[in-house]
């Protein structure tokens, strides 16, 4: 694969030359090699009998037009090869390995020359290497996956970092680091470097990450804007795991025991004194000085909950046990909530219906008639620009009717030739995808009350104009007037509240604590959504697998 440098970024985030080598410059390729080599007399051999050397770090020559001219016009090379036997063909002639001068001799091949100048030297296979090195490993045209390659063939060879530093020039940390892309799934490494511009800080950052599928599933989004998210999440979840080695064996050690809970509880759970456990340093002596510190009950037992996407950890006692009143009103409570539930399902249909309707009306209505109203498409694609949302695509798609071909994807030539098909269409889906409208557009609000939906009213009043008729629960559910927020509202009143006019203190205080159950609900999907990731996320349900048989005991 042709993997240039102009794919990897320098620390600074510059691109790297690919600047070559000509005839002129070669003369110093192997100025610097720290080897002192056993200098012979220069004989001429014949090309045919010089072979890349296998271990050479640098796999692409670059472009060889430039200097095979140059060696044409002047039917020579200037500088010598240096080169090692190798082998014997079968007419008894010896064979070499070239240690200096790839380039060269593949651009004289190119030029028409038959023989090359070379030195014969006598060098260990570790001193070839080095050599091998020392000639390509400071070019700006060596790449920094060749480079790596290179660290680690001298590294295998000498045994230690310090001594691959000492021998190139280059700090530890470079040669550490370098050695490391080794390790990664070299197809993907490749293919993301060669399919995006890929910086060195973000290479080295993968190395934070200790375990090596997670650095490998990085290589997915690395050179996107999302890496630096992906990567933190993966950070996060990495110190999580470091967290919970330590902080589970030290309280189980003092004595607490595992016990689940919701991280949040704003109406009430089986838990008292519930605290999150913040300590700057996780000892048992912080532990015990933050138990005294927050007034946990002396010879109660206290119980921990671990969650596993970031490690957090809360204390609590278990509650006490609820007076006869408060488990009627926690019954009560159960059971307006069953209501609720069962009221917003039938909320849902009503609202997947009405969704489905406005789609299909919209793929079918005529380019004639959206002609006739491009006024109101026009203010659609402007309410959707003031709003600043994320244009949904794949519903563009759709309502172009394109579909996947089963060998690829969806290319911007087939997008084009269906927009000139039907350009007002095109107009007019367009402006509809930029609004994202989906079947969770609604006119609810908290405890199911009404709410005004100025989306879905811009929608609507577009709908109408090009001649789209709304249904009866379309209507009732867009002026509030629909049978359902009567329903919920009346689940909602006070058992002893017969008027219309002010609520009680406990209606308000149910009114509350539902809206906390949503956000909770809400809570719990971005944890789910945080599960969905490649590389994890999790919940204190699965944190507490391994604490099973503490639990039955």
């Amino acid at each position: 694969m042709d993997f240039t440098d102009s794919t990897i970024m320098e620390e600074n985030e510059e691109v790297i030359g690919t600047t070559t080598v000509d005839a002129e410059s070669a003369e110093s390729e192997t100025a610097d090699a720290p080897v002192e080599v056993v200098k012979e007399q220069i004989v001429y051999l014949p090309i045919g009998r010089l072979y890349p050397h296998p271990d050479n770090p640098r796999k692409e020559l670059g472009d060889l037009t430039e200097l095979a001219d140059n060696i044409r016009q002047t039917k020579r090379i200037l500088q010598n090869l240096m080169v090692v036997p190798w082998e014997t063909d079968e007419n008894g002639e010896m064979k070499y390995r070239i240690i200096a001068g790839h380039r060269r001799r593949a651009a004289a091949e190119i030029a028409g020359l038959a023989e090359l100048p070379c030195v014969i030297v006598d060098l260990t296979p570790e001193e070839q290497l080095e050599v091998m090195m020392n000639e390509n490993v400071h070019r700006s045209n060596l790449t920094v996956l060749e480079q790596a390659k290179g660290f680690q063939l001298m590294f295998d060879n000498l045994g230690s970092v310090d001594e691959v530093s000492k021998r190139t020039g280059f700090s530890r940390t470079k040669v550490s680091n370098s050695i490391k892309y080794n390790q990664l799934d070299q197809g993907k490494l490749v293919k993301a470097c060669t399919a995006r511009q890929v910086s060195i800080t973000d290479l080295n950052r993968l190395n934070e990450v200790d375990d090596i599928d997670d650095r490998n599933g990085l290589l997915e989004c690395i050179g996107t804007d999302s890496f630096v998210y992906k990567l933190r999440t993966v950070l996060n979840k990495q110190e999580a795991k470091k967290k919970k080695a330590i902080i589970k064996p030290l309280l189980r050690k003092m004595g607490f025991k595992p016990k689940k809970c919701e991280r949040y509880s704003y109406h009430g759970d089986d838990t008292a004194n519930k605290n999150e456990l913040d300590v700057e340093e996780l000892t048992e002596e912080a532990i015990k000085q933050f138990i005294k510190d927050h007034g946990y009950p002396a010879g109660e037992q206290i119980y921990y909950c671990v969650f596993d996407n970031n490690g957090d950890t809360f204390l609590f006692n278990d509650a006490p046990e609820p007076t006869a009143a408060q488990k009627i009103k926690k019954a009560s409570e159960e059971a307006k909530k069953a209501q609720m539930e069962a009221l917003a399902e039938k909320f849902a249909e009503l609202e997947k219906a009405a969704y489905q309707c406005r789609v299909e009306f919209i793929s079918k209505c005529s380019a004639t008639v959206i002609k006739k109203n491009l006024k109101a498409v026009a203010l659609l694609l402007n309410y959707s620009h003031d709003k600043y949302t994320s244009f949904d695509r794949a519903a563009y798609k759709d309502l172009l009717g394109l579909v996947k071909p089963e060998d690829g994807e969806i290319t911007h030539e087939m997008v084009a030739q269906a927009v000139e098909g039907s350009p007002e269409k095109a107009l007019l889906y367009y402006a509809y995808s930029e609004l994202r409208d989906s079947e969770k557009e609604n006119y609810r609000g908290y405890n199911l009350s009404y709410d005004v939906n100025k989306t879905l009213e811009i929608i609507y009043d577009t709908l109408v104009a090009l001649g789209y008729a709304l249904s009866d629960d379309e209507k009732a559910l867009r002026d509030g007037s629909h049978a359902l927020f009567a329903e919920a509202a009346a689940i909602l009143k006070p058992s002893g509240d017969s008027g219309d006019s002010g609520d009680s203190g406990e209606s308000d205080d149910y009114d509350d604590e539902d809206y906390y159950d949503e956000y909770e609900e809400d809570y719990e999907e971005d944890e789910q959504a945080t599960d969905d990731f490649p590389f994890g996320g999790g919940n204190a349900d699965e944190d507490e697998e391994d604490d099973e048989e503490l639990l039955a005991s």
